[in-house]
């Protein structure tokens, strides 16, 4: 970012999501601390949906670089989207601030297959490791943890969301 706002400046704050939805409750309740940060900036949530986070991404690329429009994005599902788009690129032309926010990653098993670690790399033969959409951050870490998990490196099936790989393991269909 190359400027910073000045005195009474509107600084516009992108989300690349639906009106209503999580990522856009996160920037308007975020917005009043960077508000608390640039004392003179009046901060502006705009919404720009469509093509996961991408429309939004090409918009803050756009911008000129004085310090007046600044985004969320979430990765890596917004590489990941730039990828399948052919617009890899996107990520050199943006400047990352800061991370403000953590994604916390649980694995789960479904009640009386494995206990614990150990269990699940002592068991025979091929596991299937439920997982996120794929390029959500726990689809990612499934991609990473997969090798050490078994004796035999699990085969990754990706669900729509967390919940459909949750409700899949509480139904038994997966360890």
């Amino acid at each position: 970012m190359a400027g910073q706002p000045a005195a009474g400046q509107a600084v516009a704050l992108l989300v690349g999501a639906a009106a209503g939805s999580g990522p856009d409750l996160w920037a308007r309740s975020f917005a009043p601390f960077l508000e608390r940060h640039w004392p003179h900036a009046a901060i502006m949530v705009l919404i720009r949906p469509g093509e996961g986070g991408l429309l939004a991404a090409r918009a803050l690329a756009a911008a000129a670089p004085d310090g007046r429009v600044i985004g969320s994005v979430a990765t890596p599902q917004l590489l990941a989207r730039a990828v399948e788009a052919g617009t890899a690129d996107i990520g050199e032309r943006l400047e990352f601030l800061a991370a403000v926010a953590e994604e916390p990653l649980v694995l789960v098993g479904h009640p009386g297959t494995v206990a614990d670690l150990a269990a699940l790399r002592g068991l025979a033969g091929p596991v299937i490791l439920g997982t996120p959409a794929p390029g959500s951050a726990a689809q990612l870490a499934g991609v990473a943890l997969a090798p050490g998990l078994a004796a035999t490196p699990p085969g990754l099936l990706a669900f729509p969301t967390a919940a459909g790989a949750r409700q899949a393991v509480i139904a038994g269909n997966i360890p």
